[in-house]
């Protein structure tokens, strides 16, 4: 075998050998990238997910101001509460109301009001238009919430250990519900 033969067997060898070299080096890397990545953790952790839209409900009766300027002025109501609500759990959960609530609270920004009471006084400001009518119900805003508490499976997926249900929390208290009209008559605030 001649030196130039030599050199070129010599070369694609080197060459061969570095490349290989490459792809197991890659291959390594990749392999230990994706079982870092799949390391999650053991333990459990508790999720707060808000589920549907708000709703909202009456805690007392309508009221309604005329504002007899032509121009638009701010007319202040005063009203007192007839009707209680309170945050509570769907059927079947089986934990307290303040266990849920410190679980809302702590992952979410909503602020849960456990319950409202009965005659409470609560006042609103409304500006109303020249020659109308403004009517003004003050209300409870309600956000439900479903809680369970979790795990980290293979491949880090989330396993449920336990749904805890749902809870209808007051996130707004009191909530004004407004609307004008020109009618005496009236109309319905909302939302």
């Amino acid at each position: 075998m001649n030196n130039t033969m030599r050199r070129s067997v010599g070369s694609a060898f080197a060459a061969t050998a570095l490349l290989a070299g490459t792809i197991m080096t890659t291959q390594g890397t990749a392999f230990a990238g994706t079982a870092d990545a799949q390391d999650c953790g053991t333990g459990y952790f508790y999720s707060v997910e808000k589920f549907g839209s708000p709703t909202y409900k009456p805690i007392a009766p309508t009221a309604g101001r005329y504002n007899s300027s032509k121009s638009k002025a701010k007319l202040n109501y005063t009203m007192t509460t007839t009707t209680s609500r309170a945050t509570t759990w769907s059927v079947g959960a089986t934990a307290s109301v303040s266990w849920g609530v410190a679980k809302i609270e702590g992952r979410t920004d909503y602020s849960v009001t456990k319950k409202t009471s009965k005659g409470v006084k609560v006042t609103n400001q409304m500006v109303v238009k020249g020659k109308h009518y403004g009517f003004v119900t003050p209300k409870v805003k309600f956000q439900r919430f479903n809680i369970r508490k979790e795990r980290y499976g293979p491949g880090c997926t989330t396993v449920v250990v336990k749904n805890y249900g749902l809870m209808n929390a007051i996130v707004a208290y009191p909530f004004y519900s407004e609307c004008q009209t020109k009618s005496s008559s009236g109309c319905k605030p909302k939302p």
